[in-house]
């Protein structure tokens, strides 16, 4: 196992102004200054570590790598593809040859994958067996394959269009941007000073030394030195000497290079290259780097399907020239253009790799010059490493290597003996092991030195609060960088969840508030921002594996009301030191404590009160995303109160305290199975601060939710700027950490959550630019646009879409173009654009199914990609598993969701008590009329399971759809399919594409049903009258918002005003709330206490959830 070591704290011989070289000393200079911190200069400065030269690298970033290397396809190349006789050619092969040997070292991932060299036509077949003697010419193993070994060897590529391929093992693939900082680091640990945020903006040479306090000449001083004139932001120019210099700036080695006067010019054209990372359900799409024949003249290597070191899949890159100015955003942005083209291949390769699976992408430039090779070559101590494209990567060892040799002859021949260290001076710095790269039988080595590889912090990578704490000590400056080294936001949910904690994390080790770590510039000096002399960093926290620790830290993570005793409750478990696991399996256990998982624990409870029902979280509270929801929909016990989500979660926690329910919390779920033969789940867990937990049930509940769609789920082009986020993530950010997402902020799309962030953001002191939305119609609650126009004259615009986000760093604007009502299509011509800090999506949802897909589930409905379920909310017909709430699909509201949490619970109880239930019930399944299968987008369930026991017939079945238009005075009717007999009925006054409409059966009316006789779901128009629909304005001038408490086990706390404000005296009342240093609230309080008096004269405000005092 790699730990982590704080890097050496470097002081850099920097001069505030110009010096004449007679005040020069020898100390004074660098023998080697290196620009730029990608693959070239971070090779050449490791190389340079191996050496008594006093060296530095500067680099522009906040840290190295940020540029091209971390935004490259990351492929060791075999060097097949490249031009024999070149320099390219030559550093290409040495560098391959030393990967392994350098990743191993350095505790870097390096996957031998191969590659695969797919012909679909003669022509291809022939240039094949030519790429068949270039592999004999380089000693590479290589055979041709014909379609039958292609099908066998990677199933999931058009074998039908395939005429062969050929075969190359010795490809690999690394993490580019986790190489170059290993390397770095190596090359700090090892002498060589590194300053990130430092921007070369004048070079010149001048005369060197020619004596040394007054004494005679001194024989190794240069006849000429550089002087470096460095722009660092928030500061005057700063000076550096250095005896020579490497210029290895990538696409900027031409404007580098015009800095000094009478160099050589470098002529570089930079060519785009975007990339697109495919989500996790197609990490074995295939297992080979997939390549195309490409003609001999080709530009490049053609587009690619790449696996990587991290179990995802990319396509790309495109080659698109962009000429030869200086940096700029287009050199980072995607565009339309490069996706359709990058999909059209892909697609063409493997029919399964489809736009809609796009998790990410991203873009940078390439350097290319005239020749197509390498340019290094040593100009009088200046020394250029210019166009080094693909394969670069590869080659990047080698270069170091050699751009060294050039340094070295440029000192006096008696020098170079001394010049080299001995090996006994020099060592290896390896990264740090992650928990996600770390095999299950070999964490609790780093549970047991750090325990906080016990925490997880992003749950979509695996990423750990210790694997955040270690990058940060090694280098990480911004979430960028985080991202990089861990892949934490790098997920499906791409930060929504995690990104909060990210923020904190960071701040407090950069010694910055959360609101500066957002906002660090990409040119923040690295060695000013950290480390913080005021900031104590303790590298390990060791846990306490004795059994005595370990009930410690699991009682509390426990969470249990009366019926439980603190023995009671520990002893479900055997306290393994490695392993805690429960002595006997649980009859249910219940995955979330959202709305839908504290119904369904509630109502299995209620069932059956003996059953041992056991309820996990990942969180460090119940109540899920209540906990966020600010708004004031939710209904009180007894009904007559509008409570805001926090309000509703205390009220159902003190509900659960009553039942002997044991919740564990602060537990993260890893992995899940079933045993067919044992008739058991197994649930994997990470439980924080007491390492692996693995629990076995009866019956398994999931009610973890769903995540919103992001902008790469709507394919939005452009940069990929800090600044844009969902709206639930803007949420959590005002709830939970008082940030305000930003004070510009633009919306994109109107669902639910995109307009109560729009008046979160208004009511905390943002202010919102406007609201876009891509469809014709409002999708959200028109009450909450209603409160939005009343309160803050938050303008919509419909037929709008985002359709560039563009920015460096952070996100500056936003291109909004108009959307053809018809087509969808987007007019990116007549876009307009609005600068903004801030840009906030709400595009819809999408299940967390990735789990509960593992366990072996019926499947997947293609109508809204959500889990096929019964009307028990069971998803599995072989097994009692059953799911409820986002789990399924988006609900309307947190009481539908709990509604359909306790149907779940009511069923999976009455299950697991009937110990002669069949596994495989029967049923019958529920169609749409041929007349509404245009007007329908979906419904739910799709089977009604057929049951004789009297706790199915007095129960209830809900059925849920939602409509492609809206619809007036509807009646909607389920009867069965061939004789067309009515088994239920109701009439709605309106159904709607935007809002879910749920549908209350009795379970009676299904009663007489045999298998086979199936159902049909029909909507007709019916003109009943209904009352006249009244406005509800009860929400008018009633908010709910998040201030400071000192010392409470939270930083702040959410309240709300007790009497409606009216709407012209709001702003008085939100300009002293938002005055954060005149709240003055202490910790301990309870829910419903008044914490604030008369604010603004106009209103007192209550407490809506209890913060006890911090212990």
């Amino acid at each position: 196992m790699t730990t982590a070591h704080p890097l050496p704290i470097q002081s850099h011989t920097f001069f505030d102004s110009p010096q004449p070289s007679a005040k020069l000393a020898s100390a004074d200079i660098y023998d080697l200054a290196i620009i730029g911190g990608g693959i070239s200069g971070v090779s050449a400065a490791l190389e340079a570590s191996h050496t008594t030269l006093k060296s530095i690298l500067l680099e522009r970033g906040l840290e190295t790598s940020v540029a091209t290397t971390r935004a490259n396809s990351g492929i060791v190349h075999c060097g097949v593809h490249t031009t024999q006789g070149t320099l390219k050619a030559q550093l290409e092969q040495k560098g391959r040859r030393i990967f392994a040997h350098l990743c191993k070292s350095l505790n870097v991932s390096l996957r031998r994958c191969g590659e695969l060299v797919i012909a679909r036509n003669e022509a291809e077949l022939n240039a094949l067996q030519e790429l068949q003697k270039s592999c004999a010419a380089l000693d590479l193993e290589c055979s041709l394959w014909g379609p039958a070994r292609v099908k066998l060897e990677e199933p999931n590529l058009a074998i039908d269009s395939i005429e062969g391929a050929l075969s190359i093992p010795e490809t690999s693939v690394v993490n580019p941007f986790e190489l170059c900082n290993a390397m770095a680091n190596c090359a700090m640990a090892n002498g060589v000073e590194i300053s990130c945020g430092s921007t070369v903006t004048g070079i010149r040479k001048i005369n060197g030394l020619a004596e040394e306090d007054g004494d005679a000449l001194v024989e190794s001083a240069p006849k000429v030195i550089f002087e470096l004139r460095i722009s660092r932001q928030g500061s005057s120019p700063i000076y550096l000497y250095a005896q020579t210099v490497i210029n290895a700036t990538g696409v900027d080695a031409g404007s580098v290079t015009e800095l000094l006067k009478d160099a050589t010019p470098i002529n570089i054209t930079k060519r785009r290259g975007e990339l697109y990372v495919l989500d996790k359900n197609l990490k074995d799409v295939v297992t080979r780097v997939i390549f195309s024949v490409v003609p001999n003249n080709a530009s490049s290597k053609g587009m690619l399907i790449i696996p990587t070191v991290d179990g995802t899949v990319m396509v790309g890159p495109t080659t698109e020239p962009l000429g030869s100015t200086g940096s700029n955003m287009a050199d980072i942005e995607t565009t339309e253009d490069g996706r359709s083209t990058i999909f059209a291949h892909a697609h063409a390769l493997c029919p399964r790799i489809v736009p809609e699976e796009i998790m990410y992408s991203f873009a940078s430039a390439r350097a290319v010059l005239p020749s197509n090779d390498f340019v290094i070559r040593d100009e009088d101590g200046f020394i250029q490493c210019a166009g080094i494209q693909s394969p670069g990567l590869t080659a990047g060892p080698a270069i170091g290597a050699y751009l060294i040799e050039l340094v070295k002859l440029c000192y006096p021949s008696h020098r170079m003996s001394s010049i080299v260290k001995p090996p006994e001076a020099w060592f290896w710095y390896p990264i740090t092991s992650r928990l996600c790269r770390t095999a299950l039988d070999k964490r609790h080595g780093l549970i047991e030195k750090d325990l906080n590889f016990s925490k997880i912090v992003c749950g979509c990578e695996c990423v750990t609060e210790a694997d955040i704490e270690n990058a940060i000590t090694e280098g990480a400056r911004s979430i960028t960088g985080l991202k990089l080294r861990t892949r934490a936001t790098a997920g499906r949910c791409q930060g929504s969840f995690c990104s909060s904690k990210l923020r904190k994390l960071l701040a407090a080790r950069l010694g910055v508030s959360c609101e500066q770590v957002c906002r660090i510039s990409h040119n923040t000096p690295m060695d000013k921002a950290y480390p913080s002399s005021t900031v104590d960093v303790k590298l390990y926290r060791p846990l306490d594996c004795s059994e005595v620790g370990i009930r410690a830290s699991l009682v509390s993570n426990l969470l249990f009301g009366p019926k439980h005793t603190k023995e009671s409750a520990l002893n479900a478990f055997s306290l393994s030191t490695k392993l805690v696991q429960c002595i006997h399996a649980f009859d249910l256990v219940v995955l979330g404590t959202g709305p839908a998982g504290l119904g369904a624990a509630l109502a299995a409870y209620d069932t059956n009160p003996d059953a041992r029902i056991l309820v996990i979280t990942k969180d460090a509270y119940v109540g899920g995303s209540l906990m966020y929801a600010l708004h004031r929909s939710h209904n009180a016990r007894d009904g007559s109160t509008a409570l805001t989500g926090p309000e509703f979660a205390v009220q159902l926690r003190e509900d659960l305290m009553k039942t002997g329910v044991i919740t564990i919390l602060n537990t993260f779920i890893l992995d899940s199975s079933y045993n067919t033969s044992r008739k058991l789940f197994t649930v994997k867990c990470m439980s924080a601060n007491v390492g692996q937990l693995e629990i076995s049930a009866k019956a398994v509940i999931f009610c973890l939710g769903s995540r919103e769609k992001h902008r790469f789920n709507a394919a939005i082009p452009g940069t990929r700027p800090y600044g844009v986020m969902t709206a639930d993530a803007a949420l959590r950010s005002i709830a939970f950490d008082n940030v305000l997402p930003g004070k510009r902020v633009v919306i994109f799309g109107s669902g639910d959550s995109g307009l109560l962030a729009a008046r979160q953001i208004s009511i905390s002191g943002g202010q919102v630019l406007g609201i876009y939305e891509p469809e014709s119609h409002l999708v959200g609650n028109s009450q909450y646009l209603d409160l939005l126009t009343k309160e803050f004259d938050i303008p919509i615009s419909y037929n709008k879409s985002i359709s560039r986000i563009n920015g460096q760093g952070v996100i500056e604007s936003v291109c909004i173009a108009p959307v053809n009502p018809l087509t969808k299509g987007v007019t990116a011509d007549e876009a307009e654009t609005v600068a903004c800090d801030c840009l906030v999506t709400s595009l819809g949802t999408l299940p967390q199914m990735a789990l509960v897909k593992g366990m072996g589930c019926k499947g997947v409905s293609s109508q809204y990609c959500g889990l096929l379920v019964d009307n028990r909310c069971a998803v599995a017909s072989d097994k009692l598993l059953y799911a409820a709430g986002g789990n399924l699909h988006c609900h309307p509201s947190a009481e539908s969701s709990f509604a359909e949490g306790k149907l779940a619970g009511f069923n999976a109880a009455i299950d697991v008590g009937d110990t002669a239930r069949s596994y495989n019930p029967p049923s019958v399944n529920l169609t749409l009329s041929e007349t509404n299968r245009s007007d329908i987008k979906y419904f739910m369930p799709q089977s009604i399971t057929l049951s004789k026991r009297p706790t199915d017939k007095s129960g209830e079945t809900f059925i849920y759809f939602k409509t492609t238009r809206a619809m007036a005075n509807v009646r909607v009717t389920v009867s069965t399919t061939s004789t067309g007999k009515v088994l239920a009925t109701e009439k709605f006054r309106e159904v709607s594409p935007t809002v879910v409409t749920r549908m209350v059966v009795s379970n009676s009316a299904f009663q007489d049903l045999v298998p086979g006789v199936n159902i049909t779901l029909k909507l007709e128009f019916d003109p009943h009258e209904f009352s006249v629909k009244v406005v509800d304005n009860r929400l008018l001038g009633v908010f709910s918002t998040a201030i400071p408490v000192l010392n409470g086990a939270k930083p702040h706390i959410i309240v709300k005003n007790k009497t409606p404000v009216p709407v012209d005296r709001m702003s008085s009342v939100l300009k002293e709330l938002n005055a954060t240093p005149a709240i003055q609230v202490e910790a301990p309080v309870s829910a419903g206490q008044t914490v604030l008096r008369n604010v603004a004269g106009q209103t007192d405000f209550v407490a809506c959830e209890n913060i006890p005092a911090m212990k």
